[in-house]
């Protein structure tokens, strides 16, 4: 009887530390997406992507509030999408002691245009800029037919605005990447602690600069933590007819592997 008691009570034991590892597990991918700061809601916008985050057994929660260090502490990754709201200096602060505490930073951009009329620019690069990363304020494309995402030219914008980006830096986010469909986007500026990532073909061209000259995408790390920026949202977009016949973009290349591996 003792016996059976022991091994009742190993069971137990053993039953309890794995359902606490599992716990653990999928509570280490905690991902925020801010709402407050943002133009257009991510929970609508990126929504078909949310899902397949969720099926990765990431916990996605969005906030309408102020962020604080009280509210990033509860979270692993904050995602920010073309804010147009200005940051107070204390939500700068606990973002940048956030990464540095080792949380993980996700910044999506726009075509310059867009960002100047409806007020991102400025929110956007107050907190990139942190970390070595500057959202311009231009449009980058490509003129050459074989550069550009397929049937394109049945949406309302011009296809050359519609980009395949290929070449890419050897980088943990980039593995396994090699066709970007960025969808009428801005460049980067990149500068130290930050790395450039993903550039232009021979052909692009974003205002004066062209070629590998146009960086799409970036990383840096800071501190513990890191923070990854594209000058492109709709690139994550699924499912929707914004972009007139084509129906998003989420499902193209290898745009849903990059924003997994971003997490």
């Amino acid at each position: 009887m003792k016996r059976k008691n022991q091994y009742l009570i190993i069971a137990v034991v053993f039953f309890t530390m794995m359902s606490t590892t599992i716990q653990i597990c999928h509570q280490e991918t905690r991902i925020l997406f801010d709402e407050y700061h943002a133009k257009w809601k991510p929970s609508l916008q990126l929504s078909e992507f949310i899902w397949a985050m969720e099926a990765k057994g990431y916990i996605v929660e969005f906030s309408e509030d102020t962020l604080d260090s009280h509210l990033l502490s509860r979270y692993t990754t904050l995602v920010l999408l073309t804010p147009s709201r200005e940051f107070k200096e204390y939500e700068k602060e606990a973002i940048r002691q956030f990464v540095e505490s080792g949380g993980g930073l996700f910044i999506l951009g726009e075509e310059g245009s867009i960002m100047e009329s409806e007020d991102i620019i400025d929110p956007i690069n107050s907190i990139s800029t942190m970390f070595g990363i500057e959202f311009n304020s231009d449009y980058v494309n490509d003129p050459e037919l074989e550069n550009q995402v397929p049937d394109t030219e049945l949406t309302r914008k011009n296809p050359k605005g519609f980009v395949i980006i290929k070449t890419f830096a050897r980088h943990p986010v980039t593995w396994n990447i090699f066709d970007l469909g960025y969808i009428i986007g801005c460049s980067l500026d990149v500068s130290q602690p930050a790395v450039e990532l993903g550039f232009g073909n021979p052909t692009t061209v974003a205002d004066s600069k062209e070629g590998e000259e146009v960086v799409v995408l970036a990383a840096a790390e800071y501190g513990m933590g890191k923070v990854v920026a594209i000058g492109d949202k709709d690139f994550l977009v699924g499912g929707s007819r914004r972009f007139g016949a084509h129906d998003g973009f989420l499902p193209y290349g290898d745009n849903e592997r990059l924003g997994l591996s971003i997490f």
